[in-house]
C-alpha cells in the first residue's frame, strides 16, 4: 500500500509540473543545471550547525553563473518547530553579495505525508544600492517515511519570492523531486524546477534540473 501511495504522489506531481511548464514555453536560454551540497553536524538534541553550497551553470554549455555559501545554525524549539539564522555569500555575475536571513520551519504529518513550510526573512547588502529585504515561504509536501532500503521519497515544493521594499512577488519557483539515502546519514536527491520571474509588466519562464548531497553527522 505504501508503494502504491508513493508512486500515485510521485505520478501527480509529475503531471502537476508538466502541465505548468506547457502553459507558456520557456526560454531555454536561461534553463540551468543546478548543483548543492551541504554537511549538517549536532551541537545538542536541540542544536545543529550547517554548512551549506550551491553553484549554478548554464544547460547550453556548463558556463559558471551562480554560487552562494551558506552557514547556519538551527534551533529545534518545540515538537515540529524550529528556528535557523544564517549568513550567505553570493556571487553573481562577478559580483559579491553578503546577506543574512532568518528562518522559521514548521513540520505537520497526516495520512502518512508530511507538510513542510519555511518562512524566511532575507537581507542583502547590496553593493550598488540600498540593502533588500525578501520574504520568501516555500512549502514541501513529500511522504512522511521512505520506499524501499534508500528511503525513496518523491516530493512537491513551491517557493514564492517577495520584495518588501516594493511589496510584491516577483518570482515563484515550483519544483518536484526525489530524495533517497543509500547510506546511513547521507541523503541524496534530483529534482526540476519550473522558475518563473517578473520582469517589467511580463513574467519569463525557465526550466532548471539540479542534485543534491547532504552528509550529516
Amino acid at each position: 500500500m505504501k508503494h502504491t501511495n508513493m508512486m500515485r504522489f510521485l505520478a501527480i506531481a509529475v503531471a502537476l509540473t508538466s502541465s505548468a511548464i506547457h502553459v507558456s514555453a520557456w526560454d531555454s536560454d536561461k534553463n540551468q543545471i543546478w548543483l548543492d551540497a551541504s554537511i549538517q553536524g549536532k551541537l545538542t538534541d536541540t542544536l545543529s550547525i550547517k554548512l551549506a553550497e550551491e553553484v549554478r551553470y548554464t544547460e547550453s554549455d556548463w558556463t559558471y553563473t551562480y554560487r552562494h555559501t551558506d552557514i547556519s545554525l538551527n534551533w529545534k524549539f518545540a515538537p515540529g518547530w524550529s528556528i535557523s539564522p544564517a549568513y550567505r555569500y553570493t556571487t553573481k555575475n562577478e559580483v559579491n553579495t553578503p546577506a543574512w536571513h532568518l528562518n522559521l520551519g514548521n513540520t505537520l504529518s497526516a495520512l502518512g505525508m508530511d507538510i513542510k513550510s519555511r518562512m524566511r526573512v532575507i537581507y542583502s547588502d547590496l553593493s550598488s544600492a540600498s540593502g533588500r529585504t525578501d520574504f520568501r515561504p516555500k512549502f514541501t509536501l513529500i511522504p512522511s517515511s521512505g520506499w524501499t532500503s534508500w528511503k525513496l521519497k518523491p516530493y512537491l515544493s513551491d517557493e514564492l519570492m517577495f520584495n518588501l521594499n516594493h511589496g510584491g512577488l516577483y518570482r515563484n519557483r515550483l519544483k518536484v523531486g526525489l530524495k533517497f539515502s543509500p547510506v546511513k546519514r547521507l541523503s541524496l536527491g534530483t529534482f526540476v524546477m519550473l522558475d518563473r520571474k517578473e520582469v517589467g509588466d511580463d513574467w519569463v519562464e525557465s526550466y532548471h534540473t539540479g542534485m543534491s548531497a547532504a552528509l550529516s553527522f
